[in-house]
């Protein structure tokens, strides 16, 4: 219970940061960013209500929401060899 109830109320703390090479999030109070590269990533998508993106990362499934800091940023800078990612959304949503 105490698990569920921390990563609801420190979701908005954590903070996603794009890299060179890929991106780090980094959760509140953890001792340091976790470190993905484009490349290690397997599928990347959104949800079917667009508020989080789903990543595929050596067979485990990693969830980003709209409400982490860094979210939006990242989304734009998605690389478009995701064939399976949403671009036109994210276009669509930023226009408006």
């Amino acid at each position: 219970m105490r698990k569920v109830c921390y990563r609801k109320m420190t979701s908005h703390l954590t903070e996603i940061k794009l890299t060179k090479t890929g991106f780090s999030v980094n959760v509140p109070f953890g001792a340091k960013p976790k470190m993905y590269n484009w490349d290690e990533i397997d599928n990347l998508r959104f949800s079917e209500n667009y508020n989080e993106v789903f990543f595929k990362i050596c067979s485990k499934q990693l969830v980003l929401k709209n409400n982490n800091t860094g979210f939006y940023e990242f989304i734009q800078n998605i690389p478009s060899t995701f064939k399976n990612f949403d671009f036109k959304y994210v276009s669509e949503f930023l226009n408006s």
